[in-house]
């Protein structure tokens, strides 16, 4: 497996080969936007961002940033429906976590299932052989 990528390929990667072949829920949609948005990520060694070698800490993304990975593992799962479903576009869950999931007023605010499916994802996570941890960016 390639362990050297442009930033936004590491972030991809990480997420797409931990997500991309699971079934996934609407709540799961919400809380790996939630993940992505909140949590940082160390990788297991400097090197594996090519076009900033030093680096060893990928911060939390944005919320355009967290909505276009998750468009792209919608899309991942669901290849034969995806071309026209704006599912597969990252304005969807860019609008979903602005407007139906109300995501920025639900921080800090997870239920305990959801804390407890939260976790479920981080172990998923951190299954790639590039991720060392995942921390909350944020203390709550």
């Amino acid at each position: 497996m390639k362990t050297c990528f442009p930033l936004e390929e590491v972030y991809e990667n990480i997420y797409r080969s931990a997500f991309s072949s699971k079934h996934l829920t609407e709540e799961d949609y919400y809380l790996l936007f939630y993940l992505m948005h909140n949590y940082y990520i160390e990788l297991i060694k400097p090197g594996i961002v090519s076009n900033n070698p030093s680096l060893t800490r990928i911060l939390a993304l944005t919320q355009r940033g967290a909505a276009s990975i998750i468009a792209m593992i919608w899309s991942d799962i669901h290849q034969e429906v995806s071309k026209n479903i704006e599912q597969s576009s990252y304005r969807y869950w860019y609008y979903k976590w602005n407007g139906d999931w109300h995501g920025e007023d639900r921080f800090g605010k997870l239920s305990t299932a959801e804390e407890k499916r939260l976790e479920e994802l981080i172990e998923m996570l951190l299954q790639n052989e590039l991720v060392s941890s995942v921390i909350l960016e944020v203390a709550q």
